[in-house]
């Protein structure tokens, strides 16, 4: 089944196809000028109004017809203007016959296989017609010297080598047109279930209550989750790019001693009273470890951390109590 180019696509298809066109006339006209200086360029005038009158015609037909139908009455109508080009060149012994395929490439391309094969059927019959009775084609074009006709042998050669060649051509650009497709297919799938994960990922980081920070290797903040936030009583915007020295308020050198302990170990563990954005002192349990990629090497620090402050009270007044006890 092919499938139905956008707006865009199609106007990108007849953009190609004026600038295809343009080119080959241009190159004609300026050959028959050296080669063929006494010989008349009438052929080409009446093929290259036929051209853009036809572009014209499919720019109006977009207004009336959708999907596969409007690809298939351009690439047939294509497929006749090379017909024209090739009976202006030499008839069916034309080098330009090769044009045919161009057509036949983009209805395999834009329509898949079944639409190739049938660019490649409409071209070998308007190639077979235009060996059969190409001397009619070229004298309505204008064409002084009747094309030469192909002997029954050569006829036939070239009628099967152009069958083939169609037909190869549609089944194998068909081919890679589904590859392509079916590898498009994979990758939008790929890239909505890693789209999926990442705001799995992304909504498990943000809902939990503990903090997490995330440092680069020189210990500067480049991530902090809501939980981190509502505890430091920050916003992002306000710890990223910050020294997680300064964040928490560490003595100086406890870094280090956090990445010297990480070199042999997988978790260092130790609590802290920090400052709060208002003023306050909270107590924090603190959780570092090593942030690596999947391959291992590192990426910086991530330290997750808990609001210990109602639980060490409790700890204190415990301890009092059994002090208290004790002189009792």
């Amino acid at each position: 089944m092919g499938q139905a180019l956008g707006g865009g696509e199609l106007r990108w298809l007849m953009v190609l196809r004026v600038v295809t066109v343009t080119t080959l006339l241009v190159s004609a006209f300026g050959i028959e000028l050296l080669l063929h200086p006494g010989q008349t360029l009438r052929p080409l005038f009446t093929l290259t109004a036929a051209a853009y009158g036809m572009v014209l015609l499919y720019a109006v037909l977009t207004r009336l017809l959708r999907g596969e139908m409007l690809l298939y009455v351009q690439l047939t109508g294509d497929a006749l203007l090379v017909t024209g080009f090739v009976a202006i060149t030499g008839g069916a012994g034309s080098p330009m016959s090769f044009l045919y395929l161009l057509p036949v490439t983009v209805a395999a391309t834009v329509l898949y296989r079944d639409g190739g094969l049938v660019l490649a059927a409409v071209s070998w019959f308007l190639y077979g017609w235009l060996a059969l009775a190409g001397g009619a084609l070229a004298a309505g074009l204008g064409v002084d010297e009747m094309p030469s006709q192909l002997a029954p042998r050569a006829l036939l050669y070239s009628l099967v080598s152009h069958l083939l060649a169609f037909v190869l051509v549609a089944l194998l650009a068909s081919r890679l047109a589904e590859m392509v497709r079916s590898q498009g297919r994979e990758l939008q799938e790929r890239q909505g279930t890693v789209a999926r994960l990442q705001a799995l990922n992304e909504n498990i980081v943000e809902s939990i209550n503990s903090g997490l920070v995330t440092t680069d290797l020189d210990g500067r903040v480049n991530f902090m989750n809501r939980g981190g936030c509502e505890i430091l009583g920050t916003r992002p915007d306000q710890v990223f790019g910050l020294s997680v020295e300064a964040l928490f308020a560490f003595e100086e050198g406890l870094l280090r001693e956090i990445k010297r302990h990480l070199g042999t170990h997988r978790r260092y563990r130790f609590e802290r009273w920090v400052p709060k954005g208002d003023g306050q002192r909270i107590y924090l349990g603190i959780a570092a470890s090593n942030l690596t990629d999947r391959t291992g090497a590192p990426l910086g620090t991530i330290l997750i951390f808990q609001d210990l402050t109602e639980i060490h009270a409790l700890e204190q007044e415990v301890r009092l109590k059994e002090r208290m006890a004790a002189l009792g």
